[in-house]
């Protein structure tokens, strides 16, 4: 599961390298918790495109290297999403009309790939649409939340199927913008894989092919 978060957000994804410490964390009760996530999603309630950069980091407990890998993030309202790898490996995926579909780059063009789990990953996308407008109220249904001080999202499974892959999903907000800066997904084996967004812009995307298939 841990690895078809790293295919999108590939959101994604998604908070701090040296894992979640929450016993150093202080927590928002539960008013203030209600407070500021109403806040959030107020603030991002304007938006209706938004492009970031990332750098996404794999750590796997088994080596001792990271796998790191940069590319841009795409979201446009209601429902579209873009996620592009572009280096080391080029890779695409792409959420539009409720499909997940994925791409590589060889040979010159993009060609599509067997997507496992693409239900999965459709699920996936459909988070990544709502937490992007600050949008957590059905988070509540398959996740304890806790909100930090320190502004930190902290996502816990509450299905004990889930939580076999996922320990655990960090969120980390700007205090200003209330964009998602930073995502945390840990899973039980120590593994984790770190996204860092920068350079977010909320023009209107000049591409508009962007959520098409490519090479059409």
């Amino acid at each position: 599961m841990c690895r078809y978060l790293i295919n999108i957000f590939l959101l994604y994804t998604i908070l701090t390298t040296s894992g979640i410490s929450q016993g150093a964390n202080q927590f928002l009760g539960a008013k203030e918790k209600r407070q500021y996530l109403e806040s959030m999603q107020q603030k991002l309630a304007p938006l209706k495109q938004l492009k970031a950069n990332f750098a996404q980091t794999r750590k796997i407990s088994a080596f001792k290297d990271e796998l790191i890998s940069h590319g841009i993030f795409y979201f446009k309202f209601p429902s579209q999403l873009r996620w592009e790898i572009t280096k080391p490996i080029k890779s695409l995926i792409i959420f539009n009309e409720n499909i997940a579909k994925k791409y590589r780059f060889k040979d010159g063009s993009w060609s599509p790939r067997d997507f496992a789990g693409a239900e999965f990953m459709k699920i996936v996308m459909e988070d990544i649409l709502s937490w992007t407008k600050g949008n957590f109220n059905k988070t509540s249904e398959t996740y304890d939340l806790k909100v930090s001080k320190q502004n930190e999202i902290i996502l816990t499974p509450k299905s004990t199927k889930t939580t076999t892959f996922i320990s655990a999903i960090e969120l980390t907000v700007d205090p200003k913008t209330k964009y998602i800066k930073k995502v945390l997904i840990k899973d039980p084996g120590n593994d984790h894989v770190t996204i860092q967004f920068n350079s977010f812009s909320h023009k209107e995307f000049s591409d508009k092919l962007l959520f098409k298939e490519p090479n059409k």
